[in-house]
């Protein structure tokens, strides 16, 4: 099978064949209906945000399942159907929403020390914000862009796989392979605190916010969709009644308090970085390390 060509070139992003058995948390699979051969990513402007264009085919849940990080219970349907669609190669970077602001489409976001390159994931913008973005780009390029709902979200983070995380079930040093969470170098900025003791014991090099791309991409040839920062998706997320989000397509409830938000951070435990989690913030709360990663429609 081939491998994933890590050096920026066309990507070759090659589905690899199920797994025998669910792992004991991620209670979905993500099924492709092709082979996605020979990648490249394309821009739709100067300074849009790449893309890769995934194949359709389905996210597939068990009717009920606990799939989010506060333990609650989740219920939906047993097959989403996928269309083709495109979404972001990497989490939205500094650069790019600065290009927004330079033109007058965007605010200005509230400064992280952390980010020291354009090249680092924007954080701190609201939800609300991030959909100025992406309206944004869409009246720029004539295309539909927006935030993936959080089906869309899982089956680009899976690449296939159904497994608990998106690089298999390998060992730890591979977790840090792959994703930039709460490890070794996390663990250097809390040695005095109690909960030190729960990092994993392996080192990606980042104690912050990693620039984009800096870790192993998944099987589509995505980066980043594992820690680094929690993306935002067009989901609600509603505490204690989960059943009410459509895992298809997103919220038009306006008087959605929490969006959902799916992958994991820098801050944050391995559990959490299955593409099964998810979590909830306030739709007008932003952090230092919440960003987004983009969709568009085909």
């Amino acid at each position: 099978m081939p491998k994933m060509d890590l050096s920026g070139m066309p990507l070759r992003a090659t589905i690899f064949s199920f797994v025998s058995m669910f792992a004991a948390i991620a209670t979905s699979s993500v099924v492709a209906s092709e082979q996605v051969n020979e990648q490249v990513a394309i821009r739709d402007c100067g300074h849009c945000p790449e893309l890769i264009i995934l194949p359709p085919g389905y996210v597939e849940k068990n009717a009920a399942e606990t799939d989010d990080v506060h333990g609650e219970s989740a219920v939906s349907p047993n097959r989403v159907a996928m269309p083709a669609f495109a979404v972001g190669r990497y989490e939205v970077t500094l650069d790019e929403w600065n290009w927004c602001v330079d033109v007058g489409a965007c605010t200005p976001l509230p400064k992280n020390r952390y980010d020291t390159t354009g090249q680092h994931p924007a954080t701190n913008m609201t939800w609300f914000q991030a959909n100025e973005y992406v309206q944004w780009l869409s009246e720029t390029t004539g295309k539909n862009y927006r935030l993936p709902t959080g089906a869309e979200w899982e089956f680009a983070a899976r690449a296939g796989r159904r497994t608990e995380h998106s690089w298999g079930d390998g060992p730890v040093e591979a977790a840090c392979a792959h994703a930039n969470y709460d490890d070794i170098s996390y663990k250097s900025r809390l040695s005095d605190k109690a909960f030190a003791k729960h990092y994993a014991n392996c080192d990606d090099g980042f104690i912050y916010t990693a620039p984009v791309g800096s870790l192993k991409p998944n099987d589509f040839g995505l980066y980043d969709t594992s820690g680094n920062v929690w993306e935002w998706t067009q989901d609600c997320w509603i505490y204690k009644n989960a059943s009410k989000i459509d895992p298809g397509g997103g919220s038009e409830n306006q008087e959605c308090e929490k969006a959902a938000i799916r992958g994991g951070s820098f801050r944050i435990g391995l559990p959490a970085l299955s593409p099964a989690r998810l979590a909830g913030r306030f739709r007008d709360f932003g952090n230092i390390d919440i960003g987004f990663r983009i969709a568009r429609d085909p």
